[in-house]
């Protein structure tokens, strides 16, 4: 899923992230989200801004280099740091006021981790996801390689190899990007 949006989910510091840093261990060789959402814009580095319109909802300025560009030297990160710190309150302002005037139509996104989410999917009844498992796959689908996860959990690699190859078989698929379809499918 997409890195910025779970920051968005925590109780993240307002300002500006470089993808790169925030972003799981193999999101980006392995993430059918990164797949779809980078094949589709062509970009190769993004530097997302967030701040917090009110208690549900964030706001997220996406500044992203286009296919054939390098990745944002320090300097440049300095300077968008520098223009998120003026243009998010801004923004900010604006959204609030959009939404009390009713001008502003929010969506609304999907509320705590995955891990509860797929505790609470519509599985067949002969399937049952252990909430062990239901975290592991949440972390899958966000791109944390086994050893990264085993590492998060404080189980090892060996471990969460073991669940992966339990919750595909239980939910009959054999890869990430099935797993993330599933969830996608399923929220």
């Amino acid at each position: 899923m997409d890195p910025f949006y779970e920051l968005a989910m925590t109780d993240y510091e307002e300002g500006a992230y470089l993808l790169r840093k925030i972003a799981p261990d193999r999101f980006f060789k392995h993430s059918e989200y990164y797949e779809r959402y980078f094949n589709h814009t062509r970009m190769v580095d993004e530097l997302g801004c967030l701040a917090r319109i009110d208690d549900q909802k964030s706001v997220h300025l996406s500044i992203g280099r286009s296919e054939g560009g390098a990745k944002y030297k320090n300097s440049e990160i300095s300077l968008l740091q520098s223009l998120c710190a003026v243009l998010l309150p801004l923004i900010t302002r604006h959204c609030r006021y959009k939404i009390e005037q009713g001008d502003f139509e929010t969506s609304q996104p999907i509320q705590g981790p995955l891990k509860e989410h797929l505790l609470r999917a519509e599985l067949p009844s002969n399937v049952k996801i252990s909430p062990r498992e239901a975290e592991i796959a949440a972390l899958i689908v966000k791109g944390y390689s086994s050893t990264a996860i085993g590492l998060n959990l404080d189980i090892s690699h060996q471990t969460v190899k073991v669940h992966r190859r339990n919750i595909y078989k239980k939910l009959k698929i054999s890869s990430q990007a099935e797993l993330f379809s599933f969830f996608q499918a399923k929220l």
